[in-house]
């Protein structure tokens, strides 16, 4: 099952739609992220665009862990740890994806798309542990 969950969070990036396909409905359309970026003629306005999904995303997940770590019977110690390592890979996954572009004006943005982007997939798969725990 978890591979298959997987498979479905790699589809989803892979689609180019990152965190709009990933997340589904919340207080703002995922659509309004895409739109933003679309609309978005400067460096500045596209870290914005990045901000405000990213305030979202994250709200989002702490929301979905809280709820997971909530779950009966659960091994939160396991839980815990696997979140606190995901925040770290992140974390230098996309300090990295900021080096391709590295003194450039899309560094900061190479940063922000990568960060949106995992944070969607990370949402999603704690939805889907969230699924698997309740059944």
């Amino acid at each position: 099952m978890r591979r298959l969950a997987l498979i479905g969070v790699a589809a989803v990036l892979l689609a180019g739609a990152g965190s709009a396909l990933a997340v589904g409905s919340a207080s703002s359309s995922p659509t309004d992220y895409a739109s933003c970026l679309k609309k978005a003629g400067t460096t500045a306005a596209m870290q914005a665009c990045i901000t405000a999904e990213l305030k979202r995303l994250n709200g989002l997940m702490n929301s979905a862990y809280k709820s997971l770590s909530g779950t009966a019977g659960l091994n939160k110690a396991a839980l815990a740890a696997a979140q606190g390592k995901w925040l770290a890979f992140r974390s230098s996954d996309c300090k990295f994806a900021g080096t391709l572009n590295a003194g450039g004006s899309l560094q900061s943005i190479d940063v922000g798309t990568c960060t949106v982007d995992l944070t969607s997939a990370r949402l999603a798969e704690l939805r889907v542990y969230e699924k698997q725990a309740k059944h």
